[in-house]
């Protein structure tokens, strides 16, 4: 029991202690229990709470992007709006204008079907004239059509025209119009071009894949197969009035398909046709004779240059020359302002064309925006420096205009000269020659540097083309060029009208005699004079009314006038010296009554309005034709009845040192000239060819050995080509347009034939004491100068006819 009492105190405060232990212990489990379901419940609403947390976080940047979106397509609206401001006027001003248009357009396609169809050979009166007939039959049938058409703008647009005009086609209307059928003809276009302005447009437009095929090369038909096949552009230069048949079926466009190709037939071959392929036909005739076969089959277009354009040229020309820095910034601005508004047109079409084809909305386009405000700011840029280029453009051009009347009075000068092969057709001269000699005027005209600079080089020029020509023309013709130039240059100073000069050449037919006033009595007034008389005064009443009747009522005066030996110089009757003080208006009256005096007359009439030089002629000195003339160059003598230059080309080649190989052409000498050319070159001989009339046939061979030597860079210097023709219809244009002319033949007056036979007379100057022979030379050729002038006799005080020549004067 002890025992048990002693264990008992110790182990009852220890049950104690573990009771209160256990009770603790209890308690505090509940607590947790509390502490852990708070801690729960804590836990749970935290979850909830982070649970909702993320939630709105997530409705934030859902609501952040929308509004992002929202921002970004406003950003977007505005920037559409401000880069698309601009356009708007623009765009509505097109949309009008497209719907006029629209319902024009009817009668625009019938009128540019027209043109491409039948203007080409005609000239831009004809032009105008067949344009108004069609207005007219248009208004009649009541089909809309924009008045004040323009053909070029409706097919091709300005920008196309302007970038043509920097390639060389000139910027008058007519020459565009020509432009635009070459380029939209569903048939290939052969241009009469006799001055090459089409030719050597052509070649700056298609460039180095434009391929040559002369007629002239036996080869020329493989060239054409060879475009045809590799879709290459191709040009037939200088051809005749025919072409070859072979070449038919490509110009018709008789395209076949064989196996699944395209073929057309160049003679017996077939030969694939490329879609790419182009063919460009030029001829240097200035009034072809096509055959239906030819015309049918091709656009024929009339290339030859017009004064206006041909001005721009040359005052192009004498601006580069007097003003080197002006005329590069003018071509500078040209070049500009035709890529700005280029760059303009594709920028428009470029945002019309993003914006038709955008697959979502405008505002949601982020590359179209960026796009579009680039564009925007090129635009912009692009209008600004087109604009500044503009008014440097119409700077320059006011400093250009004081060197116009040089560009006009030289553009209307080789229109004069153009004019020359209506008379014989030998009379041709290139525009790259005329260019050429303009250019020489100028500088000659350096040499006074005291007179006005336009009217000295205005001088210079003219002189240089009388000479220059008159080197070409037969004497009969001389005072004919000079009256030309004299009165050409008239009209465009306005001192002379076209009509006066139109009755001086024409004269006037009496259509209606019931009006007309009776002839008087005097025998001396004829049938013919008369009607010119009446026709006169009824055509130009200002100034000759009361003619006829001043003839009538004061016969006596009118007959002494009539009598007078030299009525030209003679004073009108009464007041009609007054009324005539314009000259060309006594040479009317002149012609009317005196025709046999008009020559003297318009002799007086040139030297009054130029100078005496106009009205003499110098012999041609050969030596100084070869000085200027070119080792590729050939010399043509045109030769008339009885003349032979060959003494004069064997002095020349004796004072030069040089050898000269002579061919005489007839029939198979071809491979002859082919040979005699080579060798020249090769031995830097000199080459004459005689009598080219006699072998026409063989001349475009000719041409086409001179140029395969001219292309062979290596031609000696003093190698010189020499060639004598009587005048031929059928003398290839091309080659005489290249070529130095001289005609071989005596002057008219003692005088210049005593000078050219002093200027032929090289062997003289070298007889010692040559001052013992002047006398006994200068009766000798007083002698041949008197023989020459009496030809015109005849037969009187001679027993026969006979061509006296420069053979006689040699013997």
């Amino acid at each position: 029991m002890e025992d048990y009492a002693k264990a008992l105190k110790v182990v009852g405060p220890k049950r104690q202690k573990k009771a209160y232990a256990e009770e603790q212990l209890a308690k505090k489990i509940e607590s947790l229990e509390k502490l852990e379901a708070s801690y729960k419940e804590v836990t749970d609403r935290l979850a909830e709470l982070n649970a909702t947390f993320e939630g709105a976080n997530r409705r934030m940047d859902t609501f952040k992007k929308e509004l992002e979106d929202l921002q970004l397509k406003i950003d977007t609206g505005e920037k559409l709006v401000t880069n698309l401001s601009g356009e708007k006027e623009r765009w509505e001003a097109s949309l009008s204008d497209y719907d006029i248009q629209f319902e024009k357009l009817t009668g625009d396609c019938i009128i540019s079907a027209s043109v491409i169809s039948y203007y080409g050979p005609l000239t831009s009166e004809y032009r105008d004239n067949l344009m108004s007939l069609w207005i007219n039959s248009i208004q009649a049938l009541q089909v809309p059509y924009t008045q004040h058409f323009d053909f070029s703008n409706f097919l091709v647009g300005s920008a196309v025209v302007r970038d043509w005009n920097m390639k060389g086609l000139p910027t008058d209307k007519f020459s565009v119009e020509n432009g635009v059928m070459a380029k939209k003809s569903n048939k290939w276009p052969l241009m009469i071009d006799p001055q090459a302005q089409g030719l050597e447009w052509t070649q700056n437009m298609e460039g180095r894949k434009l391929l040559l095929a002369d007629i002239k090369d036996p080869k020329y038909i493989q060239v054409i197969e060879k475009a045809v096949s590799h879709g290459r552009s191709v040009i037939m230069p200088d051809v005749g009035d025919d072409i070859d048949p072979t070449l038919y079926p490509l110009l018709e466009k008789d395209i076949k398909k064989i196996l699944g190709k395209q073929m057309v037939k160049i003679g017996s071959k077939d030969v694939e046709y490329n879609e790419r392929f182009k063919l460009f036909i030029t001829t240097r005739m200035s009034n072809p004779n096509y055959t239906p076969d030819v015309s049918t089959r091709v656009c024929l277009i009339n290339f030859t240059v017009k004064e206006s354009g041909l001005e721009e040229q040359l005052l192009a020309k004498v601006v580069e020359m007097e003003q080197p820095s002006l005329e590069k910034n003018k071509s500078e601005q040209v070049q500009k302002i035709a890529k700005s508004r280029k760059k303009l047109i594709e920028l428009e079409d470029q945002i019309l064309s993003m914006l038709s084809t955008s697959k979502v909305s405008l505002i949601e386009d982020i590359e179209l925006v960026k796009t579009l405000e680039s564009s925007k700011n090129t635009s912009d840029d692009v209008k600004q420096s087109l604009e500044s280029a503009e008014q440097t453009m119409k700077r320059i051009d006011e400093a250009r205009e004081a060197f116009r009347p040089c560009g006009r009075q030289a553009s209307a000068l080789f229109f004069v000269l153009s004019d020359l092969n209506k008379i014989d057709p030998m009379y041709q001269f290139s525009l790259n020659w005329y260019k050429k000699l303009f250019s020489d005027s100028i500088i000659s005209s350096r040499d006074n540097p005291f007179q006005d600079r336009i009217q000295s080089i205005m001088k210079e020029h003219t002189l240089s083309v009388y000479k220059n020509a008159c080197m070409s023309l037969f004497e009969r013709h001389k005072l004919l060029l000079s009256l030309q130039m004299c009165v050409k240059l008239k009209i465009a100073e306005a001192g002379i009208t076209q009509e006066d000069w139109s009755f001086f050449l024409r004269g006037g037919t009496v259509l209606d005699r019931a009006d007309q006033p009776p002839k008087p009595q005097a025998a001396w007034i004829t049938a013919a004079a008369w009607d010119n008389i009446t026709e006169l005064e009824r055509q130009m009443p200002d100034v000759f009314t009361g003619l006829s009747a001043s003839i009538t009522h004061s016969p006596k005066e009118w007959h002494r006038w009539y009598m007078s030996p030299m009525p030209e110089k003679a004073p009108l009757p009464a007041e009609w010296e007054t009324k005539c003080e314009d000259k060309l208006k006594k040479m009317i009256i002149l012609r009317c009554l005196r025709p046999d005096r008009i020559i003297f007359s318009c002799m007086e009439f040139v030297e009054q309005n130029m100078r005496k030089e106009f009205i003499e002629t110098r012999p041609v000195r050969l030596d100084e034709v070869y000085k200027n003339s070119d080792n590729t160059e050939p010399i043509i003598f045109v030769l008339s009845p009885g003349v032979d230059p060959s003494d004069q080309l064997s002095n020349l080649a004796q004072s030069r040192g040089a050898t000269i190989k002579s061919l005489a052409l007839g029939k198979g000498q071809s491979e002859n000239v082919k040979k005699c050319l080579q060798e020249g070159v090769k031995n830097e001989d000199w080459v004459y060819l005689a009598n080219c009339h006699l072998s026409i046939s063989i001349l475009p061979a000719i041409e086409s050995e001179i140029d395969n030597i001219k292309n062979s860079g290596s031609v000696p210097k003093d190698f010189r080509i020499f060639m004598s023709s009587n005048p031929h219809e059928k003398f290839p244009v091309s080659l005489l347009q290249r070529s130095v002319k001289i005609t071989s033949e005596p002057p008219k007056g003692i005088k210049a034939n005593m000078m050219r036979m002093y200027s032929l007379m090289s062997e003289f100057q070298k007889v010692e004491r040559a001052e013992w022979y002047r006398k006994a030379m200068f009766g000798l050729c007083w002698f041949h100068s008197i023989v020459i002038e009496r030809k015109k006799f005849k037969t009187l005080g001679w027993n026969v006819e006979y061509s006296f020549n420069d053979s006689d004067f040699s013997v």
